[in-house]
């Protein structure tokens, strides 16, 4: 045992005094650089370009600009809105088809239980008769039906535009979250790395006698509860990458190259007044609202015509008559004798005028349904003036700890290059290397949670405020 602590420290002292080829343990890559450097990567392991998520397989390169294109062109939630603004603008164009009178044709055949008897002899017991009617009737609420319908299509285009909105910005929401969990288990498995090399140094140090069994022991324990968190944090990927493709309409198991998140973004000065100004007027659910609103008091309209105001109708019959038709020839026309009338009228309901009937509790039910939306509507502008302060004071908090969270990433890097310099000279071993360039990523994907999570929250203000994504940041 004395002889194996000797050897090992007769290795190590001529490694460091004479510069000697350092035992495979502490070895470098065969590319010249420390393990886990590799080609398309920087020295701290950080994809410089491009991030593959959810495989090893051919990967589909994608932006978010292209995410977002997809996304509308193949989202199904999207095609179910935009189907429903076809259906009512379809409607809304042929509102005229109220004025097309009401056409029905009808054919009977009487007999009466006992024949008439006239100074001309007795009368017919058969007869028969067919009737083509025209009924057409009108009222203000008829041109107040037609203006509720062009409100339901507005309705449905705005339903749509939000949708779409609301589509682009989950898409860009999920597209920033799969480059974050991707930075952050290349984190976890470099940790893992690392740790299986501890585990692998101290295998051999106990072998050497170096240290006692416990740490040796330890060391393995560690590695072991290291594995399902990793494991968990590939699965969240991969089923946040099934669900970033679910969103764009693709097959579940694509796999994707995205582009890396900036490194560095522009903070913004942000107005809360002004946000919620803008969110009063711009706010989807605000605006839907308000236009739901508009819809039922057209509604209300188009039931008080109805019930307060007298209505004009139309109705022509045209008429053909046979009597005894078993004994005569229906194919001949002149046993056929014409007839018919035109009625021009005008109908008034008065029980409606009762407080208490049906036609008038009907327009009282209207007028509460238009109450509780108002009152809705109250609640919905005040919570969205408090999700756009709460927003805002998020976006300052993460803007004001930037240049904090900015200096530790200098300091990481310079930490980094100074361990990696006393590395190459003797003066560290490996696993300082590693331990400051775990640090380097850890701090990296920080900032990179930071930008992230800023990224997220002006997509969010900028969908509560209804203004183009990228406006805020001048790029629309």
């Amino acid at each position: 045992m004395k002889k194996n602590k000797l050897c090992f420290f007769f290795a190590l002292f001529f490694s460091i005094v004479f510069g000697l080829e350092r035992p495979a343990l502490f070895a470098q890559d065969a590319s010249g650089g420390l393990p886990g450097e590799s080609g398309g990567q920087s020295r701290t392991g950080i994809p410089s370009q491009l991030y593959a998520a959810a495989g090893t397989g051919p990967a589909r390169k994608l932006s978010s600009d292209e995410a977002v294109e997809l996304a509308i062109k193949n989202n199904l939630g999207l095609e179910s809105a935009r189907l429903n603004a076809d259906a009512k603008k379809r409607q809304s164009s042929l509102s005229w088809n109220q004025f097309i009178p009401t056409t029905s044709v009808q054919g009977l055949v009487n007999r009466v239980n006992e024949k008439s008897v006239t100074i001309m002899g007795p009368g017919p017991r058969w007869t028969a008769q067919g009737q083509l009617s025209f009924e057409l009737g009108l009222n203000l609420a008829t041109f107040e039906r037609i203006k509720n319908l062009r409100l339901e299509y507005e309705n449905g285009i705005l339903s749509y535009e939000q949708a779409r909105a609301q589509t682009e910005k989950t898409v860009r929401q999920t597209y920033y979250d799969v480059i974050y969990q991707g930075e952050q288990i290349d984190i976890l498995e470099q940790s893992f790395a690392n740790i299986q090399r501890q585990a692998a140094m101290a295998g051999a140090n106990y072998r050497a006698g170096l240290i006692p069994e416990v740490d040796f022991l330890r060391a393995q324990v560690a590695v072991e509860i290291f594995k399902p968190g990793l494991d968990q944090a590939k699965n969240g990927l991969k089923t946040l990458t099934a669900n970033f493709a679910f969103i764009l309409g693709l097959p579940t198991n694509t796999e994707f190259e995205l582009e890396a998140a900036p490194e560095e973004i522009s903070y913004l000065q942000l107005d809360v007044d002004e946000l919620n100004a803008k969110a009063f007027y711009g706010n989807w659910d605000i605006a839907s609202l308000r236009k739901n609103i508009l819809v039922t008091q057209s509604g209300q309209w188009a039931q008080f015509y109805s019930n307060y105001t007298p209505s004009l109708f139309f109705t022509w019959d045209l008429t053909r008559s046979m009597v005894e038709p078993w004994e005569n020839n229906l194919f001949n026309g002149s046993n056929w004798n014409p007839g018919g009338s035109l009625t021009i009228g005008v109908r008034f309901y008065l029980d409606r005028l009762l407080p208490f009937s049906q036609g008038a509790q009907g327009v009282k039910a209207i007028d509460d349904s238009i109450a509780v939306l108002n009152n809705r509507l109250a609640q919905l502008t005040q919570q969205t003036a408090m999700g756009v302060y709460s927003t805002v004071l998020s976006l300052e908090q993460i803007r004001s700890q930037a240049e904090a969270q900015k200096l530790t990433v200098n300091l990481a890097e310079r930490s980094y290059e100074l361990t990696e310099q006393a590395y190459r000279g003797g003066l560290r071993q490996l696993l300082d290397v590693q331990s400051a360039e775990q640090d380097l990523r850890e701090a990296r994907l920080n900032m990179l949670k930071q930008n992230t999570d800023y990224l997220k929250g002006i997509l969010d203000l900028e969908y509560a405020i209804g203004v183009p994504f990228g406006t805020l940041e001048g790029r629309n």
